[in-house]
């Protein structure tokens, strides 16, 4: 799914159709796999953090025997992350975290989640 529409309007401001119409499904097929919005949110955070850990995992710095290259070598590895496809839309977790108004709302998003380590 993309989330064009999440990252460019913010998930509060996102309606179930807007969703639904992206992705190109019906609000049925929505509903038979999310119980709510908020259950599409959980999902997304564990798919997406899954999805950063992985590619942040990747490459070669972790063959990097000299500290100070080790964490250079890495760097330039999350940058190219960070401006890669993954992010290219936005941060769906940084755009949550300033969509959420208080930091309970974000603590349950998160712990309804499981995030890889």
């Amino acid at each position: 799914m993309s989330l064009g529409v999440i990252l460019s309007k913010g998930f509060p401001a996102t309606r179930v159709d807007e969703i639904c119409a992206e992705a190109g499904v019906t609000k049925g097929s929505f509903y038979h796999h999310f119980e709510s919005k908020d259950a599409l949110a959980f999902e997304l955070v564990d798919q997406y953090s899954g999805g950063v850990a992985k590619a942040l995992g990747a490459g070669n710095w972790s063959r990097v025997e000299d500290p100070r290259g080790h964490l250079l070598v890495y760097l330039d590895h999350a940058v190219s992350v960070l401006k890669g496809p993954l992010m290219r839309q936005g941060c769906l977790l940084g755009s949550l975290a300033l969509d959420l108004s208080t930091a309970d709302q974000l603590l349950e998003v998160m712990r309804g989640a499981t995030v890889a380590p």
